[in-house]
């Protein structure tokens, strides 16, 4: 995430919080520094969704980021289904789910998709995604080790990298 993401993300919070608008640059600058690497949709989506939740305060950025982690940022077969359609024109947008480039490739990409029928796509994307989610969760939970801090973090990968806290290898 940049600064001008950072920025517009912060606005965000203002407005579904009723905060007052107009950050000081010093924040903007912090939060940019500890959400880098994260792709700007993803944050996007754990804001709406910790405000679908009924939370009270705003998120801080620490709020973001387990929000992120939980398995409400896990996508559904359907959002599956449409992420994959989609990518038949032009590819999968930055920052989508391993679990769904997952299913792409196991299910054979768009273009299988669009020659079966509807009921037959719906099934194959939904035969994939419940082993696709426990492959990815036990591929996180079995990887659990702390980091020396030297590396970066790669939310596309499915990998959380920060010096001093658990880091997970994704798919």
């Amino acid at each position: 995430m940049n600064r001008n993401e950072a920025t517009a993300l912060i606005a965000m919070i203002d407005q579904l919080w009723g905060e007052r608008p107009g950050q000081p640059e010093a924040k903007i600058a912090v939060w940019a520094d500890a959400l880098q690497g994260v792709p700007f949709p993803a944050a996007q989506k754990a804001v709406r969704s910790l405000a679908l939740s009924g939370s009270t305060f705003p998120p801080s950025v620490a709020d973001i980021v387990t929000e992120m982690r939980s398995a409400h940022s896990i996508p559904s077969w359907a959002e599956c289904k449409a992420l994959i359609e989609a990518s038949h024109y032009g590819g999968y947008p930055e920052g989508t789910h391993p679990i769904v480039r997952e299913i792409g490739r196991q299910v054979g990409g768009a273009t299988t998709l669009a020659a079966n029928s509807p009921v037959v796509a719906e099934r194959m994307v939904r035969s994939a995604h419940g082993p696709a989610v426990e492959r990815w969760e036990r591929a996180n939970a079995q990887a659990l080790a702390l980091d020396d801090g030297n590396q970066d973090s790669d939310w596309s990968a499915g990998t959380v990298r920060r010096g001093g806290e658990p880091r997970q290898i994704g798919m």
